[in-house]
Protein backbone atom coordinates (compact mmCIF):
# COMPACT_ATOMS: atom_id res chain seq x y z
CA UNK A 1 0.00 0.00 0.00
CA UNK A 2 3.17 2.57 1.01
CA UNK A 3 4.12 1.67 -2.53
CA UNK A 4 0.75 3.09 -4.47
CA UNK A 5 0.64 6.16 -1.90
CA UNK A 6 4.33 7.26 -3.27
CA UNK A 7 3.11 6.46 -6.65
CA UNK A 8 -0.26 8.84 -5.98
CA UNK A 9 2.28 11.16 -5.03
CA UNK A 10 5.09 11.06 -7.52
CA UNK A 11 2.25 11.89 -10.05
CA UNK A 12 1.18 14.87 -9.02
CA UNK A 13 -0.28 17.35 -11.68
CA UNK A 14 1.75 20.50 -10.50
CA UNK A 15 5.42 19.13 -10.50
CA UNK A 16 6.62 21.36 -7.18
CA UNK A 17 4.03 18.82 -5.22
CA UNK A 18 5.83 15.92 -6.43
CA UNK A 19 8.60 14.37 -4.40
CA UNK A 20 12.41 14.22 -5.65
CA UNK A 21 13.87 10.74 -6.16
CA UNK A 22 15.47 11.06 -3.02
CA UNK A 23 12.47 11.82 -1.06
CA UNK A 24 10.52 9.02 -2.91
CA UNK A 25 13.38 6.55 -1.98
CA UNK A 26 12.82 7.26 1.84
CA UNK A 27 9.13 7.50 1.56
CA UNK A 28 9.29 4.04 0.91
CA UNK A 29 12.15 2.71 2.75
CA UNK A 30 11.11 4.17 5.92
CA UNK A 31 8.30 2.91 7.91
CA UNK A 32 7.57 5.36 10.19
CA UNK A 33 6.90 8.49 8.24
CA UNK A 34 3.40 9.49 8.23
CA UNK A 35 3.20 10.60 4.07
CA UNK A 36 1.92 13.18 3.38
CA UNK A 37 -1.81 12.87 1.30
CA UNK A 38 -1.84 13.19 -2.38
CA UNK A 39 -3.41 16.10 -3.87
CA UNK A 40 -7.18 14.72 -5.78
CA UNK A 41 -6.31 13.64 -9.36
CA UNK A 42 -6.59 16.54 -12.24
CA UNK A 43 -8.33 13.70 -14.56
CA UNK A 44 -9.53 10.74 -14.16
CA UNK A 45 -11.79 8.08 -16.86
CA UNK A 46 -14.68 7.21 -15.51
CA UNK A 47 -17.31 4.40 -17.03
CA UNK A 48 -20.44 3.16 -15.68
CA UNK A 49 -20.46 -0.09 -15.20
CA UNK A 50 -24.14 -0.70 -15.83
CA UNK A 51 -23.98 0.85 -19.23
CA UNK A 52 -23.02 -1.63 -22.20
CA UNK A 53 -19.70 -0.93 -24.02
CA UNK A 54 -20.54 0.08 -27.47
CA UNK A 55 -17.80 0.09 -29.84
CA UNK A 56 -18.22 1.63 -33.40
CA UNK A 57 -15.14 0.82 -36.18
CA UNK A 58 -15.76 2.29 -39.59
CA UNK A 59 -13.24 0.68 -42.45
CA UNK A 60 -11.38 3.72 -43.68
CA UNK A 61 -9.21 3.18 -47.16
CA UNK A 62 -7.03 5.50 -47.15
CA UNK A 63 -5.21 4.47 -50.78
CA UNK A 64 -8.25 4.72 -53.27
CA UNK A 65 -6.01 2.06 -55.60
CA UNK A 66 -5.29 -0.14 -52.49
CA UNK A 67 -0.99 0.39 -53.53
CA UNK A 68 1.61 0.74 -51.03
CA UNK A 69 4.75 2.93 -51.39
CA UNK A 70 6.54 0.33 -48.44
CA UNK A 71 9.18 -1.96 -50.26
CA UNK A 72 10.12 -5.28 -49.13
CA UNK A 73 14.10 -6.09 -48.20
CA UNK A 74 15.41 -8.83 -46.30
CA UNK A 75 17.65 -7.41 -43.16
Amino acid sequence: MRCIHVGLLCGQDNPVDRPTILDALSMMYSEGNQLPTPKPPAYYFSRNRDEPEIVECELQIFSPNNLSITEMEAR
